[in-house]
């Protein structure tokens, strides 16, 4: 069972302005395009190797963290998020500063066939390290060949590359994620089970008695893929993120949510505060509007968001919300559910040239047995 979100891994907005990085000298902006460019790495790699979005996430959340103990500037000896490479003068480096990976047996053997790997440039790819960890804490384990030829492909943008397990660019990589891995464990001070706003999601659309109408769920859905490219799992617990989703989700497709039996407002039902809501979505809103890596979409233009807004997300009226009644996919009036229900809903993204970069499955609600024998 995951564990709750500990408080050292939450942040206030200052506290994430006041980051390594940025203390180092990268502007605010400069630091969150260098977080969004390693989460949407993970991604592409994740794709590849065609693991669950909750693995992804998960791997997204280590590398935020990670960057709130190690800063992305090379200059002051910490470690970029992609590569490092050799400084112009190693001996102005401090005392027992260790810049060469430490090389394995079949690595040695290498190198003594190639006298080109004595002065290489060393990639630190924690982006890499992140999803490698991830597979193990969410047992969704791969190889650590596939692994490493997976991010080998992503870097070079190149699917279709070849990857020789005894070339050089293969041994630079599995070498940097296997050092990494370590230090990794140490900064998160091997704090490694998480909470899934994924999984929350659908229990508390289970609990509003709205987790058959597709059309939310989805949106829901891809307001959590969007999230991992931000700071917000720094800033509020994954609870929030889900009912930031959710309120997302009505106000994009301009619907509402029915209050409780006892006339409360939807959010209240599920422990939510108005102003984690809002600033959930403002996160997003904020983060698209500087667009790091230059989508053309932006679903996000005209959200601008505020109590009043939230409030309008409420369905006063008695009975179901509009959404149930009016979609599809809504559940029979005898709780079964509805045949046609897809296995699984595709979310697509596109890169920043236009192109497709891959379709992560969302997982279908859990089955519920139907109590009329008929069916």
């Amino acid at each position: 069972m995951a564990a709750e979100e500990s408080s050292q891994w939450l942040f206030t907005e200052d506290e994430v302005l006041s980051a390594p990085s940025i203390i180092d000298g990268l502007s605010p902006a400069e630091e969150r395009c260098r977080r969004a460019k390693g989460v949407n790495f993970i991604i592409q790699a994740g794709i590849m190797l065609k693991l669950p979005q909750l693995t992804l996430a998960t791997a997204a959340v280590f590398f935020q963290r990670f960057y709130m103990r190690k800063s992305m500037v090379p200059e002051k000896l910490g470690v970029h998020h992609y590569v490092r490479s050799m400084p112009s003068n190693p001996s102005s480096l401090p005392p027992h500063t260790s810049w060469n990976l430490p090389r394995s047996k079949s690595h040695g053997n290498l190198k003594v066939k190639d006298d080109s790997l004595t002065f290489i440039s060393l990639e630190q790819n924690i982006a890499a390290t992140a999803l490698f960890l991830a597979t193990k804490t969410e047992e969704n384990c791969r190889k650590t060949k596939e692994i490493v030829i997976a991010v080998a492909k992503v870097a070079q943008k190149n699917a279709s590359l070849i990857i020789d397990d005894q070339s050089k660019e293969y041994w630079r990589w599995r070498d940097s994620i296997l050092l990494y891995e370590e230090v990794m464990l140490e900064l998160l001070t091997f704090d490694v089970v998480l909470q899934s706003p994924y999984t929350i999601l659908y229990d508390q659309l289970q609990k509003l008695g709205i987790e058959y109408i597709k059309p939310l769920r989805n949106v829901a859905w891809a307001f959590l893929n969007d999230s991992s490219l931000t700071t917000l799992c720094l800033l509020m617990p994954a609870k929030d993120i889900a009912i930031g989703a959710i309120y997302f989700a009505a106000k994009f497709l301009n619907d509402t949510i029915p209050d409780d039996e006892n006339g409360n407002p939807w959010w209240e039902l599920l422990g939510g505060e108005p102003d984690k809501i809002v600033r959930a979505v403002g996160v997003l809103a904020e983060f698209w509007s500087d667009n790091p890596l230059k989508r053309t979409e932006n679903p996000y233009g005209e959200a601008a968001s505020s109590g009043d807004d939230l409030d309008r997300t409420r369905g006063r009226s008695e009975g179901a919300s509009s959404m149930a009644l009016s979609s599809p996919d809504a559940p029979s009036m005898n709780g079964a559910e509805p045949k046609n229900e897809q296995a699984s809903t595709p979310i697509k993204r596109k890169n920043e040239n236009g192109e497709e970069e891959g379709v992560v499955e969302e997982p279908a609600p859990k089955r519920q047995k139907s109590e009329d024998p008929s069916q």
